[in-house]
């Protein structure tokens, strides 16, 4: 059964595109199961796909880090804390998003503004879901990016360095209702 998930119109396509192959995904109560996921994965998508282990709301580890993210940010962090690419100043921000998804579990659309070591500035639009993860262990969440704009930065020989903010643009109902409030930032 779908989700009553409703985008805003001028969320990207391929943000969309994404969530329609999650939503179409056999479900373990409200959510597929990466196992599914990774069977049909959409191969044109795959490449911009991050997958974290959430083991607690401040212990997220990423299990996966797609091609697409490796060349343009020049990272590979594969098994180490995601908040490696979130400024300090948003980690508690980006926590609590994330543990909303997988907790709740609700989906939601954000554009996290990044920069590259020159300090240029790029807004990339990104999807967030969570996923279930096999037995008794942590939970998962995945997300999509959108970097078509951001891979212009390839031929400026730059990588996007780090997510300098996130901007919530709105929750995606999985059938679960959404949260009551977008997420805050924290106090200054």
């Amino acid at each position: 059964m779908p989700s009553p998930a409703v985008f805003l119109p001028d969320t990207p396509h391929d943000l969309v595109d994404f969530f329609k192959s999650w939503d179409a995904l056999p479900k373990q109560g409200l959510i597929p199961r990466l196992s599914d996921y990774l069977d049909a994965a959409p191969i044109e998508l795959q490449p911009n796909v991050t997958i974290v282990d959430v083991h607690a709301p401040d212990k997220l580890t990423v299990r996966l880090f797609g091609t697409g993210l490796e060349d343009v940010s020049g990272i590979y962090p594969t098994s180490e804390d995601l908040m490696l690419l979130f400024s300090k100043a948003i980690q508690e921000k980006a926590k609590r998003m994330v543990w909303v998804v997988v907790t709740h579990p609700v989906g939601y659309v954000c554009v996290r503004r990044c920069q590259t070591a020159e300090g240029l500035v790029y807004d990339v639009p990104a999807i967030c879901l969570p996923i279930a993860v096999a037995g008794p262990g942590p939970y998962g969440f995945i997300t999509y990016a959108s970097v078509v704009d951001a891979s212009q930065t390839m031929m400026l020989e730059e990588n996007l360095e780090m997510v300098q903010d996130v901007q919530f643009v709105q929750w995606l109902d999985l059938g679960n209702g959404m949260p009551p409030v977008p997420p805050q930032a924290p106090p200054q």
